[in-house]
């Protein structure tokens, strides 16, 4: 039985979708009552994240070979598993970015501002590969075209964000006293 688009918890999996929803309660309730830990749970989550795409990638990689010999005729299988892959990575980003506007919140810098841009432009990358896996799937096979200009799309706020954390280290170095 498929899964409906709209589920994204189900698509991304029971396992790591829960394991990063038990982070965001953790961060929550560590901002109530344990402010010091909102960093370390929200880089947990976020290194979690990233935990997943390796594990995902290595057991991926069999689908992507069988499509390379041939045996496997259609992208949308792989990038299926990579939309799949890469939602409890945006999740965990969003729960990286929650942890980065508590400390905003708790105490503002110019270092957490430009984290927090960073988080938002990373979180695009997942999000944009996820819409372009959405369109493949609409359209049928997809083309290199449609492949490219969606991981094009996915880039741009990530360039952007990098341009803001760029100038918010400058701006961080400049504002240091000269020892």
């Amino acid at each position: 039985m498929p899964i409906p688009e709209y589920n994204l918890f189900l698509l991304g999996g029971y396992v790591p979708m829960s394991i990063v929803t038990v982070f965001l309660i953790a961060l929550l309730l560590a901002a109530w009552k344990a402010p010091a830990w909102v960093k370390e749970i929200g880089l947990i989550a976020l290194s979690f994240g990233f935990f997943l795409v390796a594990l995902s990638l290595i057991r991926h990689g069999g689908v992507v070979q069988q499509m390379i010999e041939g045996s496997i005729s259609s992208r949308n299988v792989v990038w299926g598993g990579v939309k799949t892959m890469l939602i409890p990575v945006a999740y965990s980003l969003i729960v990286y970015i929650v942890s980065l506007a508590i400390r905003i919140i708790k105490k503002p810098s110019i270092k957490e501002i430009g984290l927090i841009a960073l988080a938002i432009g990373l979180f695009w990358i997942p999000v944009g590969l996820i819409r372009m896996t959405n369109v493949m799937n609409a359209l049928g096979d997809a083309s290199d075209v449609v492949i490219w200009s969606g991981i094009k799309s996915s880039m741009i706020p990530f360039a952007c964000s990098l341009i803001v954390y760029i100038i918010s280290l400058i701006i961080r170095i400049a504002l240091q006293p000269r020892k």
